[in-house]
């Protein structure tokens, strides 16, 4: 069990947008920014104020203590009741003091304003350290506040006994600074895509999920250590099945489907010729690939779920509701950037003129694709076996290589391994630079289905340009990809942007 937990309070203990929102809304108001809707202003709620007025208004620093001034006219008064405690908050804590347990509240709002607010909930009563910041707006940075809370709390030297719970990015951030781990509170004001994108290294979605997790929830590294132990053999053996899951049911599928087409070619439709027969059982693969994936995904996901059982020690959330944490906007770019991604890369290589040196690949995906049905590829090719190879190379293989040996050898892992299960040297260049990608994304957003909606991409992109796009002319085929360039580096750049804010 964790010996100390750390919580932050906006958003995490209490929910005080209302107060914050409105008090900033008078500060703005103030200096001729008028703001209709406070709660346009729940960015407010959680970062440092002073930093906040700076990024929001453009102010300098001296403004912005300025508005910092103006805003606790209001807020010190009025805003501050302007706040609810969650649910069950005081039972939980109540339950942790009874464990045994040292809390504290490590915030980055004035420290006597946190004060107030615990005692207006009395709840203060529960919390061995408070830290806040000082009004002159020093130690404000959460990772300062941090270490003043494990300092007062006799923790310092026992970080991994320490757990930071909290709303924002900020505090995961100032979490992982201090070497503790975080538990992030998605019912909070940051989000759970915010939060995962920060590092967090688990989340809640409840007050009530978040005593289960301190009743059920051993610490992390007693899992990860135990992993590190495993012998040599046990460790590639445990990285490399999920592979042999999926290329078996391919294989035997396809050897079950072409006894029977064959059958039914030479028995029924009276096949006597070698070639017409081959064709007509080749003409049969897409649909023997398509039932092959149905009959791995089951397995896969088996594996997949035990695992985070095991890692977590609780179940995983359900795959929908898991889904539903990705944001529709982001779901939506994600997948169509991958897209263009996913040609633009083929196309690069294309033009790199390795295609000539390899043919093999070309002549048989043609003989494969060619006059297949649009819809049932896009089902079986877009969406099955995307579904498929994500659970195999994100879900169980990187997940495995990052207990073993950490995220960035988990990443080249299983990217090298997605190449070379394609079987031949383009491929395998054009699926280890996505499977980087792809395990990338996971990584920084810990929800399968952010890469599962990357491959979807790519994949039914390669299915609609291979059934209906041609191009007869070099000037407009050089065209496409310099536009793929711009878009590729556009979207690029904001990925960038948005996975590595300070």
């Amino acid at each position: 069990m964790w010996k100390a937990v750390l919580f932050d309070l906006d958003g995490t203990l209490t929910d005080s947008a209302e107060g914050i929102t409105k008090s900033v809304q008078y500060a703005l108001d103030a200096y001729g920014i008028h703001v209709d809707d406070y709660r346009d202003l729940r960015c407010f709620v959680g970062p440092p104020l002073h930093a906040q007025f700076e990024k929001y208004a453009g102010w300098t620093p001296e403004q912005s203590n300025i508005a910092v001034d103006k805003f606790r006219e209001r807020f010190s008064t009025v805003g501050i009741y302007e706040n609810r405690l969650y649910p069950d908050i005081e039972n939980m804590l109540i339950q942790l003091r009874n464990q045994g347990i040292l809390l504290g509240v490590a915030s980055s709002k004035p420290e006597v304003f946190v004060n107030r607010v615990l005692e207006y909930f009395h709840i203060r009563q529960y919390f061995h350290v408070v830290v806040g910041s000082e009004l002159d707006g020093s130690r404000e940075k959460k990772h300062d506040v941090i270490e003043l809370a494990l300092l007062k709390m006799g923790m310092s030297q026992n970080r991994d006994e320490v757990i930071m719970v909290g709303d924002r990015d900020a505090d995961v951030i100032g979490a992982k600074q201090s070497g503790l781990t975080c538990l992030g509170a998605a019912y909070g004001y940051g989000g759970s895509v915010e939060l995962l994108t920060a590092g967090a290294d688990y989340l809640v979605h409840s007050v009530e999920e978040m005593m289960q997790f301190f009743v059920e929830n051993p610490p992390i590294r007693t899992y990860v250590q135990k992993q590190k132990k495993d012998g040599m053999f046990h460790k590639v053996w445990r990285i490399l099945y999920p592979m042999g899951i999926h290329f078996g049911a391919l294989n035997l599928i396809s050897l079950i489907g072409g006894v029977i087409l064959s059958f039914i070619g030479i028995s029924i439709m009276g096949l006597s010729d070698t070639e017409a027969l081959t064709d007509y059982v080749m003409g049969g693969t897409l649909t023997m690939t398509g039932i092959a994936e149905i009959c791995a995904i089951p397995f896969l996901t088996y594996f997949f779920k035990k695992d985070a059982l095991i890692r977590n020690n609780r179940p995983m959330r359900p795959i929908i509701t898991r889904l539903k944490n990705v944001p529709i906007g982001f779901a939506v770019f994600i997948f169509f950037f991958s897209a263009v991604f996913g040609d633009f890369l083929g196309n690069v290589i294309s033009l790199s003129g390795l295609p000539n040196l390899f043919p093999y690949y070309a002549e048989l995906s043609e003989q494969i694709y060619t006059n297949q049905n649009l819809v049932w590829m896009i089902v079986a090719v877009g969406i099955l076996g995307p579904i498929a190879e994500e659970l195999v190379f994100r879900g169980l293989i990187y997940k495995r290589a990052k207990d073993y040996w950490g995220a960035k050898a988990g990443i080249v892992i299983s990217a090298m391994l997605f190449g070379i299960y394609h079987g031949n040297m383009i491929q395998f260049i054009f699926a280890a630079i996505l499977g980087l990608f792809f395990a990338y994304l996971y990584e920084r957003t810990d929800t399968l289905w952010v890469p599962v909606l990357c491959h979807m991409g790519v994949n039914c992109m390669s299915c609609v340009l291979s059934e209906l796009v041609t191009y007869n002319n070099g000037f407009v085929f050089l065209a496409v990809v310099a536009v793929e360039a711009i878009i590729c580096a556009a979207g690029g750049w904001y990925l960038y942007k948005k996975f590595h804010r300070a």
